[in-house]
């Protein structure tokens, strides 16, 4: 974008007129140690008055260039925004989903408790237990999925936000 709105000033500055110097010194005569100096010195003043068609073609597609950058540059920032968005969507759907994977847990555990505490009493069989322990196995499981989906979705804003590598290390703790 910089790079652009210089190249448009300096089109812009084509249309100023430009001034010169240009010096020359050297010896003059048959013998170089016995010559006489000489000096030339001149100087130029350009305008450009027949250059106008070629100065305004060179603005105007330093102008579009410009155009063309800014419009990249809001392309890009929409981009970065709907990343950031998006992340923090995820974010919070994974946070729900940790509280749903601690109750299902918490459920699971007070189930094998109680076919625990029945097959105790006599009142049920074996199947039941292991049934619930499965139960609670795969309540850990989804825990431990949500808890990696939490962290994944914490690491996705910060990258997104442009800063993963200085806070990933403070946001899996």
């Amino acid at each position: 974008m910089k790079a652009a709105e210089e190249s448009l000033r300096a089109s812009k500055s084509e249309y100023l007129p430009s001034f010169g110097v240009s010096g020359d010194y050297g010896l003059q005569g048959n013998n170089p140690n016995k010559g006489s100096g000489v000096f030339q010195a001149s100087g130029t003043v350009t305008i450009p008055i027949w250059q106008g068609g070629r100065t305004k073609a060179d603005v105007q597609q330093a102008g579009a260039s410009v155009d063309q950058r800014r419009a990249e540059l809001a392309d890009q920032q929409g981009v970065v925004e709907n990343d950031i968005r998006t992340a923090l969507l995820d974010l919070r759907v994974a946070s729900e989903q940790v509280k749903v994977a601690e109750d299902n847990r918490k459920l699971a555990l007070s189930t094998l408790e109680q076919s625990q505490d029945r097959f105790s009493a006599g009142v049920t069989t074996s199947v039941e237990v292991v049934q619930s322990q499965e139960t609670l196995a795969s309540a850990e499981l989804d825990y431990i999925n949500t808890l990696f989906s939490l962290n994944l979705g914490k690491i996705s804003l910060a990258r997104a936000m442009g800063h993963a590598e200085i806070s990933v290390s403070t946001l899996l703790n």
